[in-house]
């Protein structure tokens, strides 16, 4: 049937295959095949607005009837739908072979989280380097974030540059192509308190 194909990661199962056995290779290197098997964890659920469990279900309805209308074959999304409410319901077993049997392969784990991953940050106010962990999902403005935290700036504007670009907060860190070992810059400066009129 076809489905959503993510790109092997290095170390991921699909590329630790010896024999190739079971899995495929695109142009590109993308390879398909095998699926790592859905991890059973209890689903949590995050808004930014606080919503009861009868609007959760309700926009969830919406999602999946509005969905195949975009993008993508009707079949696949009524099979996801499925391995969705059978996750939903722990039959762990039901899901994958819902996945397997309509041959809908999964993006490697750790993918939608991201790789993990270390920053080399040189710091203008100390010129030290400083090693800022991170995820490939990540965006510029969560990772400053981060460093702030790590470093204990307080209130400061940053603004980090690399091989002599400016990088967007809306960038994410993957699509920086910041090479192993190579140094993002981060001019720091105090920010400026704009006086209130009594």
């Amino acid at each position: 049937m076809g489905g959503c194909v993510g790109t092997a990661r290095e170390g991921s199962a699909s590329s630790r295959t010896s024999s190739g056995e079971g899995s495929t290779s695109l142009r590109g290197g993308t390879s398909i095949g095998k699926n790592v098997p859905l991890r059973h964890e209890k689903i949590r659920w995050k808004s930014d607005m606080p919503l009861t469990e009868g609007q959760v279900r309700s926009k969830r309805d919406e999602f999946w009837d509005t969905a195949p209308a975009f993008e993508g074959r009707r079949e696949i999304w009524d099979a996801l739908k499925a391995a969705a409410g059978a996750i939903e319901n722990q039959d762990y077993d039901l899901a994958q072979a819902i996945i397997d049997g309509a041959s809908i392969t999964l993006p490697n784990e750790g993918s939608v989280e991201g790789e993990e991953q270390v920053l080399k940050v040189r710091l203008s106010t100390t010129s030290k380097d400083v090693k800022l962990p991170v995820r490939s999902t990540d965006t510029i403005a969560t990772a400053k974030r981060k460093l702030e935290m790590q470093e204990n700036l307080g209130a400061v504007r940053q603004r980090w540059f690399y091989s002599g670009k400016l990088l967007g907060d809306r960038l994410h860190v993957c699509e920086c192509n910041i090479q192993h070992n190579y140094v993002v810059q981060a001019i720091i400066t105090e920010e400026r308190m704009t006086p209130v009129d009594s």
